[in-house]
């Protein structure tokens, strides 16, 4: 049975954007596979929720883009 996806979880909205930005690129999974050595299979993992991206092969196909994962924290008890 598959779980109900959460629209505004944080990795659903991330995946979003990103399936938003390679949409709008005109870029085919193998073109952006090709530009960034980022398996083509993952990717459409990620896109359909089979699979959840590492944050450094995320960073990898967010460079093909221009952009860059921001990873902040919090320091405990803020």
């Amino acid at each position: 049975m598959a779980s109900k996806i959460n629209q505004h979880d944080p990795d659903t909205v991330l995946i979003d954007n990103l399936a938003s930005m390679i949409r709008h690129s005109g870029k085919t999974q193998r073109q952006i596979e090709t530009e960034t050595g980022v398996d083509a299979n993952n990717i459409s993992d990620w896109l359909h929720f089979r699979r959840k991206p590492t944050v450094h092969k995320l960073n990898i196909v967010l460079g093909a883009f221009g952009c860059r994962l921001g990873i902040v924290k919090k320091k405990e008890g803020e």
